[in-house]
């Protein structure tokens, strides 16, 4: 038996290991050709301009870029290499970083924020947070269809809750759909399954809400304690 456990082991490690090298493989050879076809992209910006038809072969660029982030993130969640011991970090930072991220790559989109000017503090590990909060807000820019979000944020009973709404085109099935997602990667693509994943393993909760009209996503994470 024990013979039997030991070559499973190594065979689950080696099946694994060849996982992993895959996922980086995959990664390494669509960055490429991206980065290619956003020089193009640019060069052609240089010479005739910048219009619609650039506009959208860069958010499409864009929109790769993060499906290629976020099956790296599945893979290290999935195999808990992010589980490491968490430490006090300021979830207003966490969010400046995004949402200048955000505003940089999307310029049509109007993106309203209140933040309060002091830190809040929280236990976790900055990029899981940044990829969750970055994930939510492509969420509402490529699905929805709204050029308009609002980002806020409440504190209540030991806990921070920040609230990302928009105006968009979104169905009570839709919204059903997202509160029960853990694995299905189909609707609204893996981020919401990343990002669900990232939130429980900082002790929070997330919550879809029709903002009629559009999405309304809530997240709850918990005040380091004094």
């Amino acid at each position: 038996i024990k013979t039997a456990l030991n070559e499973t082991s190594h065979i689950l490690e080696e099946s694994n290991t060849m996982k992993e090298q895959w996922i980086r493989g995959v990664s390494h050879d669509l960055r490429n050709p991206l980065m290619l076809i956003s020089g193009y992209n640019s060069q052609l910006e240089q010479q005739y301009g910048k219009g619609k038809q650039t506009e959208e072969i860069e958010n499409q660029i864009q929109t790769m870029k993060e499906m290629i982030s976020n099956l790296n993130m599945s893979y290290l969640l999935d195999n808990q290499k992010h589980h490491s011991e968490f430490s006090s970090l300021d979830l207003v930072a966490v969010l400046r970083t995004v949402i200048a991220d955000i505003l940089n790559n999307y310029e049509t989109i109007t993106l309203h924020f209140d933040l309060p000017t002091e830190a809040v503090l929280v236990k976790g590990e900055v990029t899981l947070l940044e990829r969750a909060f970055r994930n939510l807000l492509l969420n509402s820019i490529i699905h929805s269809g709204s050029n308009q979000i609002d980002l806020t944020y409440q504190l209540f009973d030991n806990k921070v809750l920040i609230i990302i709404a928009d105006q968009g085109d979104i169905t009570a099935q839709k919204i059903t759909e997202l509160n029960q997602k853990s694995t299905n990667y189909e609707s609204h693509g893996m981020g919401t399954v990343i990002t669900k994943q990232i939130i429980k393993l900082h002790q929070g909760e997330i919550v879809f809400l029709d903002n009629q009209p559009g999405l309304k996503v809530i997240i709850s994470l918990p005040l380091v304690k004094d």
